[in-house]
């Protein structure tokens, strides 16, 4: 009877010994895979920001609006964006990476006590496209400065950094020229990819100043607009809103200007829409903020849109799809600078007439004007323009023939609004 006792006790250790032994390896199994992923995944810094953007991994799309903690590793978040105009805001700086700047109500600026800081986007993976303009929204006053530059993407390889130059607010400001690689190129404004479509780009922004008692700029703004490979060609249903108006804009004849009056037709144009919302510049004013010292032109966009942006107007370049985009603005009364390039005077009926009162004016090598409107005559849709390549200011407002103007559109805008 002891025997078995004593062997049903040593059975009954070596059963729970057993088991043990099993809820160990299990238990060390669990520490070393907890191990190996935590060497793939080191502590990483988290921080809350409110987005509305679209993710996408590697089996579906899905858009979020909610607030997010966003990571900040070696791997960037990515955006994704169907639209061919991004614009990111005061809110959409959380998304990316700051260096030495900090954020308030008005904008990104510098830290304390440093002379330069760094804002670099997230990757930004949108539809293919063939061209991109960008745009900035900032102060900078006194000495400070901003650089905007650009890097995109081709079948997962990467552009250099193209740079748009340091800009100031009445400064000597310098587009660069000869900037290209292998996948790039870059004119003064736009960045042109050489073969094929770019499917995806980041942008890389400095904030400067020279010395740590001048005051910092503030970023307000920076927009991307893209020359799409396929353009949607989204139906917009106009029958409710109000595109048949003339929107009330300040007229200028840029052949008023002395010495530069032939070739400032965007300042002219972008004083058109600031003298609008109440900024009383005149065309030589505006020339002498938006000028170029580099390409030695007044018609860089980027700069142009900046200068309007510098003075409390939310301002950017942006291309449009299709016309009725713009009677969208419109009826929201906001007049635009349109970019038409004309070659032959039998393309554009009404054109301005030159000087000498008997030939018109032609653009072939592109030109700038304010669209302020719609209406329809006799069944035949027009375009109500400033037009300020016109011989004086009461020539300035005048009707082109919409499906002309159509064919001589090259899409692109300056939209310029209050914020």
């Amino acid at each position: 009877m002891g025997s078995f006792s004593d062997g049903l006790i040593y059975l009954i250790m070596y059963i729970i010994g057993g088991a043990m032994r099993v809820i160990f390896f299990i238990f060390l199994g669990g520490i070393t895979l907890f191990m190996l992923n935590a060497c793939k995944n080191p502590t990483q810094t988290t921080f809350e920001f409110t987005a509305n953007f679209t993710t996408k991994n590697n089996t579906e799309s899905t858009t979020v609006n909610t607030t997010t903690t966003n990571t900040v590793n070696e791997e960037p978040v990515n955006l994704y964006y169907e639209e061919h105009t991004i614009v990111h805001r005061i809110v959409d700086f959380n998304k990316g990476e700051l260096n030495d700047l900090t954020m308030n109500s008005n904008g990104l600026i510098l830290k304390d006590g440093v002379l330069t800081g760094t804002y670099t986007s997230p990757i930004i993976n949108t539809k293919t496209f063939k061209e991109l303009v960008a745009s900035w929204n900032a102060l900078t006053p006194d000495t400070s400065n901003v650089e905007l530059k650009i890097q995109i993407r081709q079948n997962g390889s990467w552009s250099q950094w193209f740079s748009y130059g340091k800009w100031g607010l009445e400064k000597a400001n310098r587009s660069i020229s000869t900037q290209a690689d292998v996948l790039a190129k870059m004119t003064i404004d736009t960045i042109i990819i050489k073969n094929g479509f770019a499917d995806g780009y980041r942008y890389m922004i400095s904030l400067n100043r020279n010395s740590i008692e001048d005051e910092s700029p503030v970023l307000k703004l920076i927009a991307q607009t893209l020359a799409l490979e396929n353009q949607s060609v989204e139906t917009i249903n106009l029958s409710e809103v109000n595109w048949q108006t003339d929107i009330e804009v300040p007229i200028h004849s840029q052949m008023l200007v002395p010495t530069i009056g032939n070739i400032i037709c965007s300042p002219t144009s972008l004083t058109m829409l600031m003298n609008h919302y109440g900024i009383n510049f005149t065309p030589s004013e505006t020339a002498a903020k938006a000028k170029d010292f580099g390409a030695n032109i007044y018609g860089n966009w980027s700069f142009n849109v900046a200068v309007a942006g510098s003075l409390g107007l939310e301002s950017y370049v942006s291309r449009l799809e299709n016309i009725d985009e713009l009677k969208l603005l419109i009826s929201q009364n906001i007049p635009v600078v349109v970019s038409i390039t004309v070659k032959d005077a039998a393309q554009l009926d009404n054109l301005p007439k030159r000087s000498d009162g008997t030939t018109v004016m032609t653009y072939p090598g592109g030109h700038l004007l304010v669209v302020r409107g719609f209406t329809v005559i006799d069944n035949v849709e027009y375009v109500i323009v400033n037009d300020p390549a016109a011989r004086n200011n009461e020539e300035v407002n005048r009707q082109y023939k919409l499906d002309q103007f159509e064919n001589i559109w090259k899409n692109y805008v300056y939209i310029i609004q209050q914020p």
